[in-house]
């Protein structure tokens, strides 16, 4: 199945951060276990093998030529551990 992924820079009605590629696999992750999957019904959360390479952190992807991408999210990260040296 091709699909479009929209990038983090995609603007509608361009072709940059656009790419048009096919879904390899669709698969459902169960812990150490990995499981390939015709179909994924709506609310659940799969991987698709193939969009690695055109993806880095956030995106959008669609089958619909007329789609818009999501907004990005804005990631704020804190410190998980924080060390004193006395």
């Amino acid at each position: 199945m091709k699909a479009r992924i929209m990038g983090p820079n995609y603007t509608p009605g361009k072709k940059e951060d656009l790419f048009e590629k096919a879904i390899q696999r669709t698969i459902l992750m169960m812990g150490r276990y990995v499981e390939a999957i015709e179909d994924v019904p709506s609310g659940n959360i799969c991987g698709l093998v193939g969009v690695d390479q055109f993806l880095v952190k956030t995106g959008t992807i669609s089958t619909f030529k007329d789609a818009h991408n999501m907004k990005v999210m804005k990631f704020s990260v804190s410190p998980l551990v924080r060390v004193a040296v006395i």
